[in-house]
């Protein structure tokens, strides 16, 4: 599996240089990447998460729930002051979103058994971003700032690692505060897990029956 399973969602940016460095970013992503759990303790995550392509799943969620909060003109007021966002602000929270989570568990392309999720993976991905000379001039200077920011900013308010030190910005600019909200929103549990059990429920399927399948049309 590579970038091209992300094909329907990248072709939702409008951009063609901001869809090419997304491209080019989802390139870089390590191995592991494209087959992992997003949530290895299921502590956070949707079941559908949490097997084999797991990491995959979220991060289409994450898109999804892009599209619901593009469409809410009165949250999108409350953010911006604006009616609504331009295409380009659109696209760089779908880019942002697409690559937030492409060091999840670090920079090796192959976890050993056991490994937890980077609490500073934001980082990790953003120092890529800034020091990936394949990825330079792209995109303005301008754009690849504000990715830069949401992709290490996508936590929001959670902001410490596992010894409570802060190690993280808040969300500051509106864009990053919607990107916040596309991996927030696309990662609720019980509100997933809901959905998922009233899908099966509805269609007649075996319950969490290959929740993973991934289509790419």
């Amino acid at each position: 599996m590579d970038w091209t399973i992300f094909t329907p969602e990248l072709n939702m940016i409008t951009n063609d240089n901001i869809k090419t460095f997304t491209i080019e970013v989802l390139k870089l992503a390590p191995k592991y990447f494209w087959d992992v759990p997003s949530s290895v303790s299921g502590k956070y995550h949707p079941y559908c998460n949490n097997g084999k392509y797991g990491l995959i799943m979220h991060t289409k969620l994450c898109v999804n729930a892009g599209e619901e909060i593009f469409e809410n003109s009165l949250l999108i007021a409350s953010l911006t002051n604006k009616k609504g966002l331009s295409n380009i602000d659109k696209d760089i929270c779908i880019s942002s979103i697409l690559i937030h989570d492409i060091h999840k568990y670090g920079t090796d392309d192959i976890l050993e058994i056991g490994t937890k999720s980077r609490k500073d993976h934001p980082l990790l991905a953003g120092a890529l971003l800034k020091s990936e000379d394949s990825l330079n001039n792209i995109v303005s200077e301008d754009i690849k700032e504000k990715i830069v920011k949401c992709v290490e900013r996508h936590t929001g308010p959670w902001t410490k690692d596992r010894n409570g030190n802060t190690i993280l910005d808040e969300p500051s600019s509106s864009l990053e505060k919607i990107v916040h909200l596309m991996d927030y929103f696309g990662s609720r549990k019980t509100l997933m897990n809901a959905s998922l059990d009233r899908f099966f429920a509805n269609n007649d399927l075996p319950h969490k029956s290959n929740v993973n399948m991934i289509s790419t049309k």
